[in-house]
């Protein structure tokens, strides 16, 4: 994210003097706000050039924010600032335009609510799928959950596909093997197989 929004920066702003380098720093920040804002709202899951492109858009948005403020700033506006940026030697402090602006920008930020799917009980099977579990909060939610995705299969289903022994599983495979018919082999196993 720092190459990100030293990019942003370098194509908005020009570096040589202090006031400059002042508002790289800011529009850093804002930028880096933007993008956490567009993780908090999208997650990281998903097509990751879309997600790369709505990040670099919202740092340059921000950025062009922070340099739109700054020359809407009057003389009197920036000698003020700079006596306050002496005062406090920390380069954390955010100017008051940003920090309203990071503000106004954390408001409208839509949290998504993780709704995992419920446990499984004891002796049941779980079969990894692959990937990753989606949230169970909405029947068309997307958003992918930070742990594996399992198909479960309770102990009363297993019972009825797994063959007693190992004897009996051959004999249904040879059974099976022997009928040419592929509807009756159907039919054979569904009747040796589903108790």
């Amino acid at each position: 994210m720092c190459d990100m929004t030293s990019a942003v920066c370098s194509l908005l702003f020009d570096d040589e003097t202090e006031e400059s380098k002042k508002l790289i720093g800011e529009a850093a920040k804002a930028s880096v706000h933007a993008m956490d804002k567009i993780i908090l709202e999208k997650g990281m899951c998903g097509n990751k050039k879309k997600l790369t492109k709505r990040m670099f858009s919202a740092a340059v948005k921000a950025s062009a924010k922070v340099l739109a403020n700054a020359l809407e700033v009057t003389a009197d506006e920036e000698n003020s600032q700079k006596e306050l940026v002496q005062d406090t030697k920390s380069t954390e402090d955010y100017s008051p335009e940003l920090q309203k602006m990071i503000t106004e920008m954390n408001k409208t930020a839509i949290q998504h609510n993780y709704v995992y799917p419920p446990k499984p009980k004891p002796g049941d099977i779980l079969i990894p799928t692959g990937g990753l579990a989606k949230c169970q909060c909405s029947p068309g939610c997307a958003m992918e959950l930070m742990e594996p995705a399992y198909q479960v299969i309770d102990g009363e289903k297993k019972s009825r596909w797994v063959p007693d022994n190992d004897d009996e599983l051959n004999t249904i495979l040879n059974d099976v093997f022997k009928i040419k018919n592929k509807a009756a082999a159907r039919v054979y196993i569904k009747e040796r197989c589903l108790k």
